[in-house]
């Protein structure tokens, strides 16, 4: 029982590391998109690109499908981010006077 109980441990560790890196991936990608709302305000384009987002999710469930994860892992963890994104990008957008 002692081995498992360490097993366990380590598993957990293992999870912990992971979703720390994780967060660090989600921050990383927040500041992308910062820089994206930038990018957009200073060409005149709008924030929500439905076209590339649709692009996008098409990619991910190939890569999904080749790494033997479900299609809706894909929809749910990417349509999160892709709102997210869409909320800080809307941050830095001026007020219209």
């Amino acid at each position: 029982m002692s081995e498992q109980r360490e097993g366990i441990a380590e598993l957990r560790a293992s999870f912990d590391a992971i979703d720390s890196e994780l967060l660090r991936l989600v921050a990383a990608r927040r500041a992308v998109s910062r820089r994206m709302a930038a990018v957009k305000l200073a060409e005149g384009l709008p924030f929500h690109d439905p076209a590339r987002e649709a692009e996008l999710l098409a990619r991910l469930r190939a890569e999904c499908t080749a790494l033997g994860l479900p299609d809706t892992l894909v929809e749910q963890l990417f349509l999160l981010l892709l709102a997210d994104s869409l909320q800080v990008q809307r941050q830095d957008e001026p007020t219209a006077t």
